[in-house]
């Protein structure tokens, strides 16, 4: 589903079409032709949220974790208000193992979404991996308030970020 952003314009058919056609590129599994696709965008719209998190998944995808990192600046430079441009910035530094580095990034933005389940969620993996435990349990509160219990709870017992809370609290 697309985001709509009052500082961009729609995307027009050219950009509807290579966005539609990188979509189905990721679908396929083909994440360099996803990319190569984007790149045929008018600069214009280079800069959409819809744009900008397909681009970051298909270098997720393809485990180009610095190219995540510049486009997850890009996200909160030109999308700040949004929390899923925090939470994939943040994402960027935790998949190049920079756990404390991911826990900053959420913490600067944190009062401003803190209703934001799949926010508070990720927030609390950061503070498990980075052992600040009464922060693990607040955020996996709200989480649990705001995204409900139980299928929080079923993402957390799977989650092996979690691991050392459950040390934690299971001595």
């Amino acid at each position: 589903m697309m985001k709509e952003d009052q500082k961009y314009p729609p995307l027009a058919e050219q950009g509807l079409s290579c966005f539609v056609e990188a979509t189905g590129w990721m679908e396929l599994g083909a994440y360099s032709e996803a990319l190569e696709s984007l790149k045929t965008l008018p600069q214009e719209y280079q800069n959409h949220f819809d744009i900008l998190q397909l681009r970051w998944a298909a270098q997720h995808k393809l485990k180009n974790f610095s190219e995540c990192k510049k486009i997850g600046a890009a996200l909160v430079f030109h999308h700040k208000n949004l929390a899923e441009s925090w939470t994939y910035y943040a994402q960027s530094f935790y998949n190049l193992k920079e756990y404390h580095k991911a826990y900053e990034v959420l913490q600067s933005v944190e009062s401003q979404f803190k209703t934001n389940w799949h926010f508070a969620y990720d927030y609390a993996c950061y503070h498990s991996l980075t052992q600040d435990f009464a922060g693990t349990e607040h955020w996996l509160k709200v989480a649990r308030k705001y995204g409900g219990a139980k299928k929080i709870n079923q993402m957390y017992d799977l989650d092996p970020d979690f691991i050392p809370y459950r040390q934690y609290i299971q001595p």
